[in-house]
């Protein structure tokens, strides 16, 4: 998969031992494994049909770092999956980002308790 969270699973160290999980240190250290590094060493992350070029691995790591921070997640599990769904981000306080994809008008139907 193109997935943000599938490259990092590929490069970061699973946290605790366990597959597809990992942690926010891990994701920093996946960061320090590829800064720096030539898009032909990055390659082995994008060498798939419909990946994104090798350039974007660092970036991604970095996006997805900046994420993680700012919503305050200590780590995440990846769980592949079949079809066309973009992605859900489970997280326990979800309901506080409900706003921002329905455009903070209050009226989304999100479970306030």
């Amino acid at each position: 998969p193109n997935s943000i969270f599938a490259l990092a699973c590929k490069i970061a160290p699973p946290s605790s031992g366990r597959e597809g999980h990992v942690d926010l240190a891990g994701v920093k250290e996946a960061i320090a494994k590829v800064a720096g590094k030539e898009d032909h060493e990055l390659a082995q992350y994008s060498g798939f049909k419909h990946a994104d070029p090798a350039k974007f691995v660092v970036t991604k790591l970095a996006l997805l770092r900046a994420t993680m921070e700012h919503c305050n997640m200590k780590a995440f599990r990846f769980q592949p999956a079949v079809g066309s769904c973009p992605g859900l981000l489970v997280h326990p306080r979800f309901a506080e980002f409900a706003g921002v994809v329905d455009g903070a008008d209050g009226a989304d139907g999100a479970d306030d308790g």
